[in-house]
């Protein structure tokens, strides 16, 4: 079987496992090789090659090698909690991003996590790194899988499977722990070198390295008011009981969706009343500044605040930050020569300023 890679042919038998073939490549890589791109399409590294084409690598530098840093991570974590517990019934639930980490809580308890239960998890992970145990994905019946996730407590998915229409679905497998994962896996406990437990709020945090640093633990920034915020829209899941996709589609099933939208809206503009009533607490105020990513509702969200403000009297002024950009022949560029909108030198500052 003939491979091409980093431009050279290269011959190996029929059947070989990608990860024997990256660790013959490994020292053209300052970062672990997470991945593999055969023949135009991501493969993780337990598969095997069984024809010619082509072969190239990834990094746990790129996204898909960081993104399954995270995923084989969290499942780690997952199954040394359970370990720790010694108890199935565990439920720990991963919320969401906070920084370079995860927000995790245990929705069985009220109570918060003891710093020594944190330690004993991450010594259980330490060991479980050390001991390079292999992850395996097997196409697993619909059925089968439905009964493995029932027997863990992950009735989560359980509800969530019943909503898909195919007869089977790809589950891992980590020393007798089952989970799915929809994207890529790391071939085994030994790629996750690096990551670290600390109590936040009424959970913890699974700190793990940046894209651009796997192999080091960045301290990660408290960011409060991003946090709380997030907290918020989770509290308020719970209280309308859509906690998650499957609850989404019981909600649609049960034809209620239109009545969620209604109170979801209400809620929003709620809260944007109140941003409103604090912008008007302070007369010193001049300008408020909103930020977002591309397509997140900039200018809807001002507009609507916009109306809010109006009812306490105030004429506020749109300006949209759109219409002072440079020319294209004039925008900063990054290294890898696409534009750079997000630095200040994208915008003609001069002209905003005359406006």
């Amino acid at each position: 079987m003939k491979l091409e890679i980093d431009h050279k042919c290269v011959e190996y038998k029929e059947g070989t496992r990608f990860e024997t073939i990256a660790a013959d490549f490994q020292h053209n890589y300052p970062d672990r090789i997470a991945l593999v791109i055969y023949n135009g399409k991501i493969r993780e590294l337990f598969k095997k090659a069984n024809r010619d084409g082509t072969l190239s690598f990834l990094t746990l530098s790129s996204v898909a090698g960081h993104m399954a840093y995270h995923r084989t991570a969290c499942m780690m974590m997952l199954k040394a909690v359970r370990d720790v517990a010694c108890s199935e019934t565990v439920d720990v639930k991963v919320e969401f991003t906070v920084g370079y980490g995860f927000y995790c809580t245990f929705r069985n308890t009220d109570r918060t996590p003891e710093a020594s239960f944190l330690e004993k998890i991450e010594k259980r992970m330490e060991e479980l790194r050390d001991q390079k145990i292999p992850i395996r994905k097997r196409d697993t019946p619909m059925e089968e899988a439905l009964q493995i996730f029932e027997k863990q407590g992950m009735l989560d998915k359980v509800q969530l499977f019943r909503y898909r229409a195919s007869s089977s679905v790809n589950v891992y497998n980590l020393d007798g722990f089952y989970d799915y994962y929809y994207g890529y896996m790391l071939p085994d406990t030994s790629y996750v070198t690096k990551f670290h437990l600390q109590r936040q709020h009424d959970g913890f945090l699974l700190v793990l390295p940046p894209q651009e640093k796997p192999d080091v633990l960045v301290k990660t920034s408290s960011r409060e008011k991003v946090f709380n915020q997030m907290i918020l829209s989770t509290h308020w899941g719970r209280m309308m009981q859509v906690q998650n996709v499957a609850d989404l589609n019981d909600c649609v099933v049960s034809g209620k969706v239109n009545q969620l939208i209604l109170v979801q809206e209400a809620l929003f503009e709620r809260r944007i009343g109140e941003i409103a009533k604090h912008i008007y607490d302070r007369p010193h105020v001049k300008m408020v500044m909103i930020a977002g990513p591309s397509s997140s509702g900039k200018t809807s969200f001002a507009n609507r605040l916009c109306i809010q403000l109006r009812t306490f009297g105030r004429t506020p002024h749109l300006i949209s930050l759109d219409n002072y950009y440079k020319n294209r022949e004039d925008t900063p560029k990054n290294p890898d020569g696409s534009y750079n909108f997000e630095t200040i030198d994208a915008i003609d500052v001069e002209y905003f300023n005359e406006s």
